[in-house]
């Protein structure tokens, strides 16, 4: 003989409001790991040939045409192919958010002597503009789930 088990269902209602709170703290999750992490910034550069080229040196300042400062510890050194160049990457994790900076790039040489480029700037903005996006989808979604389940009869109502 086999025993029927009678389980709790849930409404179609539950459901959607379940559905709808997921999504809302998606958005909220989203939210708050942009705002605690770290901001930082990324320098990158790309080289045509690195002939003689020791390495690079980043300086920062939060004036324009001043107060510039190394900021790596020790130099970038050059990659392995001199003829042909490479792309590099430097990541500024020493920046406050809503902060402007300004960068400057310097070559140095094997025979110490160095090349100092063009000022560039960076922001460390307070939230990311693909996290804004990706939230503000996660709330529309959250939102009209919630609303449906709200207008939505409760189960067994006429």
């Amino acid at each position: 003989m086999i025993e029927e088990i009678n389980r709790p269902s849930i409404s179609a209602r539950s459901r959607s409001f379940i559905l709808g709170f997921i999504w809302l703290i998606l958005a909220v999750g989203i939210a708050i790991s942009q705002l605690t992490n770290g901001p930082t910034i990324e320098i990158t550069w790309k080289t045509a040939s690195e002939f003689n080229t020791a390495g690079f040196n980043i300086y920062r300042s939060e004036q324009r045409d001043q107060g510039f400062l190394r900021i790596n510890d020790d130099l970038i050194h050059a990659a392995a192919d001199i003829a042909l160049g490479a792309e590099y990457i430097f990541v500024d994790h020493d920046v406050m958010r809503g902060t402007t900076y300004y960068y400057r790039l310097e070559d140095v040489e094997y025979d110490n002597s160095t090349t100092l480029h063009e000022i560039i700037s960076g922001r460390a903005d307070y939230v990311e503009n693909w996290a804004i996006l990706l939230i503000g989808i996660c709330l529309l979604i959250s939102i009209s789930i919630l609303i449906h389940a709200i207008r939505s009869k409760p189960s067994g109502t006429k």
